[in-house]
């Protein structure tokens, strides 16, 4: 550090930015320290940072490219006996690079340079430069460089720690692009001579080189460690693992999914419930501006106390309780649980009472296992001992000096997601047996058997405590959730400071922390109880409350689900599995009808607006059929039968199997007399007989005459990004669908509904049955049987947990290790697969680590099924019910969440016609003197019911998914809104259904300010945030599907019909619009929504030139204007934000095509741009710059201009702001009718 000493402090600054970016790698977002914060820092400081961050950055820029490598091992490609030379592949046994001399311009030169060539000489430069300087090779720059240049690079060692013939080929960098072309792939080999220096070699075949001698050719994916000896095969691969991050995927061990924890159905004897409060350090922020987004800390959390309850759950008995306020409550904490853990493990264990003889008789005639349920086989009785666990024989055991144990801190909220208020008034008073016992006076327990009240913001120091009296009713406030103190609350808490004789806020907060506890303890031990009742489980043994439904249905069920063996069949299904759908279809409705006679208008047709939602969605998916194993690719032969149009199945299956003839000899053979979806029907039912299902993935077409019926509600979701947004969502589009992987009641749906099957790839067939049904029932009559609120939640949980197990995505896993030693983050950050490290304080720091292999082994093909069945009752109650019934004119779709549904129906009386299809409704939630109430479908899963339960909906706004609100007639709750992002109270209290409304319509931007509480480090703190809480501005809100004109229709994307809905472009013509503005508006649509393709640009042109034939020339001059201005934006502004004016000023011809007559024939005069020199030295001098978008001005226009004459100077100011104005609509600093009117005034 004496180097550092000697440093001035500018030079610190930049040693400080230096470590900084090492440790971010390069990427502003993750560094910890911006630049104003560094600048500020002191000199002290500042050595402070280097020397405690230097040891890890030098770490990281001396191990190989640590900051962005990812390395995993090749377990199973071997490197051969070949070598990579000069001529080509031969055999060779050493390693070693013949090549002395460190200029590897030779080796690149053998490279077939199939458009490389470029690319070829920046890679030798920069080994060259490598060598020369004795610098590391920066593959961050090829990462750069490959994007630019449109290749692949992936770089490859030899791991020589296995002192073997055979050594493994370890991935240093494998590029995150795909390809098929392997003219566009570069393959490098890293190694070291034996004086230490670094050599790259070219690879020019890669699966020679990891082809094992006299092995079969194969062909090697390098991201996911998977080879194939079909060529075909191995492209289709690498389309579906392109998808995710590369890393090398491994195949479980077992073969079966069960029930094999029996340890978790013992309960725990001891278990300890804790809790601590805080003061909060109030921070004195700066005023902040209410029109602009911002986050500002306002406290910091200090535990000022603690109070831990242990709980002997066999006797229900409280074993000790221990409180403390006070500093250093953390601290005081670990020490206490340390301690009160020790005592536990060390009590002596209990002898084991004598027997009855009724005991004994039981025992000797039991011939199943009382805790695994698995009959005795011969060899169990064996033993003379009857034990529940096998003893551990340790070896020089005088020599342990005490006993190890472990502690799992667990968090309730993690199995109950509810607060501790409403889960205790949910327990009727005979369940709080740890509270009666604490609380020995009746009187005491029943009135502290609620949450208490405490002035959280209020106490802010330790010499709070110290008051001798309770704060004022204002102070009381919750701030977090918008709340004030209620008298009652308030009277409550005056109460319990005198009925526990409190003198001080320590005695108050000691009070409310050890009430706090006990509540928690005697709900916490009730949700125990009942789960060790119903499923045998204690959830102790678990950390959340899936993994506990995930075990009690495999425990209930009894079932074995397949482990898929083949990595194929799984990225398959992998790609199938889309969340739920959410869309803002209608952005603004309102109601007229009879029920509301304030606001009825009879000239108008009568309409309602009705909200259905589906009982418990996915709990009626998983009562269907189910996939659990069996799993096979269909056979090549079959698949290109279904694809022949002519081709049939076999009609009379069923005999040809009782002849013995097999099912697929059947489908080989079948006659060619009916078209393709009889045949897949056919396929499919017979696939059925044998009690098999099957997932298909095919093309599918859209049909043009389909679009209009299907706009609200298209079939077959994908993730797709829009162009203008920045991550792919979930869209419902009426595109064709390539490579759809789809379950086949849903591909049958489609048929039905029009969808044309145009290909088949491929199909995986498995074994299905009902076999979740019976958990799902089991849970839903228990509800239905529940004595309190408490148990109807809890039965209501172990069903919705279970479905977020079967879809567990494992790559989301991390690999975060806590380091206290200063040697081991020096390896670790020495290591190819480190990623970052968050250092907590000088003692502590987390590295996180790439994943270098995942296991496959969930069984996510059920979530697939239950995810794409879900979709095909909502799609069935749409189509096959709701548009049966009115027609899709006259039902339309407003708004759809995942189990909901909003609809503008035109009807005279909707209740009368709900009355017809009574049967696929749950009408128990309406007024019982409601015309339609009924108990016959009460809670029954997969029905529908009314949301507000016969009321009337007067108004609807959705101005986006998940951001929508309502009003009700007549309800106790008359606005309902829902705001994500958001918190409740903000939403409730302070948002009002006129604001969505002047959003949408005004575009007005609403702000919001909310706290929260924030873990920054494991350091908590208060934060206000003033938050965007509605935005309609189209080019900052994410919309998934296209806005047309009046702002408050939209249309799916794909839809033909979107160029008939432009009216404005068509009204300009027919209303005398100039050719100029024409120009204007064509161009902002294109523009603007640049998802439209030139294809629908001349769909456009031609429905206006039908309007007036005298435009058609005109008019065909400017829509090419407009679509050459598109790509130009499209090619310059997206990729990279920058714009190359000479491509852009090239087309000032485009701005003067109006020369000869208006948009009606009238006569122009000539227009001139310049003169021809001036015209010649401008287009010279701009095609030698690219300047950023964000730089066009008029300064730019008057340096480029100089010299040139006054007449041009002007012009080329005009094309430069109209040029300019482009890129502000994208960057959202221009609305569109003022850039309409730039572009008329530059015309």
């Amino acid at each position: 550090m004496d180097h550092f000493n000697k440093m001035s402090r500018d030079d610190l600054r930049k040693e400080v930015s230096r470590i900084l970016d090492i440790m971010s790698d390069g990427r502003t977002s993750r560094r910890t320290l911006d630049s104003q914060q560094v600048r500020s820092m002191k000199k002290q400081e500042l050595l402070n940072f280097v020397e405690t961050n230097l040891t890890i950055a030098t770490a990281q820029q001396s191990s190989h490219e640590v900051k962005i490598n990812e390395v995993s091992n090749f377990d199973d490609l071997i490197f051969s006996e070949y070598k990579e030379t000069r001529r080509g592949v031969v055999r060779n046994t050493t390693y070693k690079n013949n090549n002395e001399d460190s200029n590897f311009e030779e080796y690149f030169n053998l490279f077939d340079k199939r458009g490389v060539d470029y690319y070829l000489i920046i890679i030798t430069n920069k080994l060259n430069s490598f060598f020369e300087k004795n610098e590391t090779f920066v593959v961050n720059d090829i990462r750069r460089d490959e994007n630019m240049n449109d290749l692949i690079v992936n770089v490859f060692e030899c791991n020589e720690k296995y002192e073997t013939k055979n050594k493994n080929i370890t991935r240093l960098r494998p590029s995150r692009r795909i390809t098929k072309d392997d003219s566009k792939i570069i393959n490098l080999f890293y190694h070291e001579d034996e004086r230490g220096n670094s050599h790259y070699s070219l690879i020019k075949n890669l699966n020679k080189l990891l082809n094992q001698h006299g092995d079969h050719q194969k062909f090697f994916c390098v991201r996911c460690h998977s080879y194939y000896y079909n060529k075909l095969e191995y492209l289709r691969h690498i389309e579906d693992c392109g998808r995710n991050t590369p890393v090398e995927h491994k195949l479980s061990n077992k073969m079966f999914t069960k029930f094999e924890n029996i340890s978790k159905t013992q309960k725990h004897r001891y278990v300890i419930y804790a809790d601590f409060e805080s003061i909060i350090e109030k921070y004195l922020g700066a005023h902040n501006d209410p029109n602009t987004s911002w986050t500002a800390d306002v406290g910091k959390h200090v535990p000022s106390g603690f109070c831990v309850i242990v709980v002997d759950s066999f006797d229900k008995k409280l074993h000790s309780i221990k409180s403390y306020i006070g500093y250093n409550a953390a601290l005081e904490f670990n020490k206490y649980i340390v301690e009160i853990s020790r005592h536990i493990m060390n009590l002596p264990a209990i002898k084991m009472i004598n027997l009855t003889q009724k005991e004994w008789n039981d025992f000797n005639e039991s011939v199943k296992c009382p805790i695994c349920n698995i009959e005795y086989s011969s060899s169990d009785m064996n033993t003379t001992k009857f034990q529940l666990y096998l003893p551990l024989l340790e070896s020089n055991k005088n020599k342990v000096e005490e006993k190890m144990f472990e502690i799992r801190f667990l968090d309730s909220f993690s199995f109950m997601a509810s607060s501790l208020d409403k889960l205790s008034e949910n327990m009727s008073s005979d369940l709080f047996h740890i509270s009666k016992i604490y609380y020995s006076q009746q009187e005491i327990f029943e009135f502290l058997r609620r949450k208490g009240v405490y002035p959280y913001e209020y106490m802010d120091s330790f010499k709070r405590f110290e008051e001798k009296r309770l704060p004022t009713i204002e102070y009381f406030r919750d701030q977090l959730n918008g709340k004030s103190c209620e008298t009652k609350d308030y009277l409550y808490a005056e109460l319990v400071w005198k009925k526990m004789n409190c003198e001080n806020m320590r005695d108050y907060t000691n009070v409310y922390l050890v009430n706090d506890v006990l509540l928690l303890a005697d709900v916490f031990e009730n949700f125990r109880d009942l789960s060790l009742k119903v499923y045998e489980l204690d959830p102790c043994w678990y950390y959340t409350s899936p993994g506990l439904a995930w075990d009690a249905m495999l425990k209930k069920t009894g079932v074995s689900l397949e482990v898929l063996k083949d990595v194929e069949k799984y990225l398959m299904i992998e790609k199938g599995i889309r969340g739920g759908m959410v869309n803002a279809v209608k952005r603004y409705s309102k109601a007229n009808n009879k029920y509301n006679l304030e606001l009825y208008n009879s000239e108008i047709k009568s309409n309602y607006l009705m909200y259905y939602d589906a009982n418990n969605l996915y709990g009626w998916a998983m009562c269907q059929k189910l996939p659990n194993g069996g799993f096979e690719f269909e056979n090549d032969a079959i698949i290109e039968n279904l694809n022949d149009e002519k081709g049939s199945i076999h009609n009379n299956c069923k005999d040809n199997n009782s002849k013995g003839i097999t099912f697929e000899e059947s489908v080989r053979t079948s006659p060619s007399s009916e078209n393709n979806n009889v045949c897949i029907k056919k396929y499919i039912e017979c696939l059925k007989k044998h009690g098999k299902g099957c997932i298909f993935e095919v093309d599918l077409e859209y049909p043009e005459e389909m679009h209009k019926r299907h706009n609200d509600f298209p079939l077959c979701p994908e993730n797709v990004k829009i162009d203008t947004q920045s991550v792919k969502k979930l869209c419902n589009t009426l595109t064709d669908k390539e490579q759809y992987v789809i379950h086949y009641e849903n591909l049958l749906q489609c048929l039905q509904l029009g969808l044309k099957l145009k290909k088949i790839h491929r199909i995986i067939t498995f074994k299905e049955s009902n076999w979740l049904a019976p958990y799902i029932e089991l849970n839903t009559n228990l509800r239905k049987k529940a004595k309190n609120d408490f148990e109807k939640d809890f039965f209501k949980l172990m069903n919705n947990s279970v479905f977020g197990k079967t879809m567990e995505n494992v790559r989301e896993r991390v690999d975060v290790r806590l380091i206290t030693d200063k040697d081991k983050i020096v390896k670790l950050a020495s290591k190819h697969n480190f990623k970052r490290t968050i250092m907590y304080n000088k003692d502590l720091v987390a590295v996180e680590m790439e994943k270098t292999n995942i296991v496959l082994d969930k069984p996510i093909y059920v979530g697939f099924a239950i995810l794409d069945l879900s979709k095909y009752l909502m799609y069935n109650f749409h189509y096959n019910i709701m548009q049966k019934k009115y027609g899709y004119e006259n039902v339309q779709l407003c708004y759809q969440d995942t189990d909901s549904l909003i609809y503008d129906i035109k009807t005279e009386d909707v209740y009368e016609d709900m009355e017809e299809f009574r049967s696929h409704f749950d009408f128990s939630d309406y007024p019982k003197g409601h015309v339609l109430f009924s108990e016959e479908n009460k809670k029954v899963v997969g029905k529908f019911k009314d949301e507000i339960n016969g009321k009337i909906m007067t108004e609807l706004v959705a101005l986006k998914p998940k951001q929508y609100a309502y009003k009700v007639l007549d309800s106790e709750e008359p606005e309902k809104k829902k705001c994500k992002g958001i918190k409740k109270c903000i939403v409730k209290n302070d948002l009002k259904v006129d604001d969505y409304k002047d959003c949408l319509f005004n575009k007005t931007v609403i702000r919001k300010q909310q706290y929260n509480i924030r873990s920054v480090k494991h350091q908590l703190y208060t934060q206000c945030q003033n938050k965007v809480a509605l935005n309609n501005d189209e080019f900052q809100v994410e919309h998934k599907r296209c806005i047309i004109n009046d702002s408050h229709s939209t249309m799916a994307y794909g839809n033909v019909w979107i160029t008939k809905e432009i009216s404005p472009l068509s009204n300009h013509v027919v209303q005398g619009g100039t050719a100029a503005s024409l120009l204007s508006r064509c161009a902002v649509f294109l523009v603007r929504d640049v998802r439209v393709s030139m294809e629908t640009a001349d769909r456009i042109f031609d429905d206006i030139c039908a309007l007036n034939t005298k435009t058609e020339t005109t008019c065909l001059n400017l829509f090419q204007s407009a679509k050459k201005i598109v790509l130009i934006v499209n090619d310059n502004l997206f990729p990279r934000k920058k714009a190359n004016i000479s491509r852009a000023l090239s087309c000032f011809h485009l701005f003067k095509i109006c020369e000869d007559e208006d948009a009606f024939g009238n006569k122009l005069p000539p227009q001139k741009w310049g003169c021809p020199s001036c015209h010649s030295m401008f287009n010279m001098t701009i095609s030698l710059l690219k300047v950023p978008i964000e730089d066009l001005n008029t300064s730019a226009a008057d340096f480029f201009c100089s010299g040139a004459s006054e007449e041009c100077r002007s012009e080329f100011k005009k094309i430069v702001e109209l040029v300019g104005a482009f890129g502000k609509i994208f960057r959202g600093k221009m609305p569109i009718e003022k850039v309409c009117e730039n572009i008329m005034a530059c015309k």
